[in-house]
C-alpha cells in the first residue's frame, strides 16, 4: 500500500475520533442542561414550600408552632443553598469536561487535515 493511502486512512480515523469527541461533548452539555433543569425544579418546589410555611406562620398564634415552622423554613433555605451550590459545581464540571473534549477534537481534526495535506503532496512517493 502506498504511503499516501496510509496517510488517508490515518486521517479518516482521526476524523472519526474527532467527531466522536464532539458527540461526547454535546452529550455532556445535554446532560448538564438536563441536570440543571431538574435541580431548578427541585429548588422551585422548595421555594414553594417556604411560601406555604411562611403563610402558616402568619396564621398561627401559638409561638411554639411559629418557631417550629420558622425552623422548617430555615432548613428548607439551607437545602436550596446546597442545591444551588450543587448546580454550579455540576455545571462547571460538565462544562470543563466538554470543553476539554472539544479542544481534543480540534487537535485531532487539525492532525487529520495535516495528514490529508501530506497525502496530497506531490513530492510524496508512492
Amino acid at each position: 500500500m502506498p504511503a499516501r493511502d496510509y496517510l488517508k486512512v490515518a486521517a479518516a480515523q482521526l476524523h472519526k475520533a474527532s467527531e466522536s469527541l464532539k458527540d461526547q461533548a454535546r452529550g455532556l452539555m445535554s446532560e448538564r442542561d438536563r441536570r440543571a433543569t431538574q435541580r431548578a425544579h427541585e429548588i422551585s418546589r422548595h421555594q414553594l414550600d417556604i411560601r406555604v410555611k411562611q403563610a402558616e406562620i402568619s396564621m398561627r398564634d401559638d409561638q411554639y408552632q411559629k418557631a417550629r415552622l420558622a425552623q422548617e423554613v430555615k432548613h428548607i433555605q439551607q437545602q436550596i443553598t446546597a442545591k444551588q451550590r450543587e448546580v454550579q459545581q455540576l455545571t462547571d464540571q460538565f462544562t470543563r469536561t466538554a470543553r476539554n473534549k472539544e479542544q481534543h477534537s480540534a487537535v485531532l481534526y487539525a492532525k487529520a487535515r495535516d495528514l490529508e495535506m501530506q497525502a496530497g503532496a506531490p513530492e510524496l512517493s508512492d
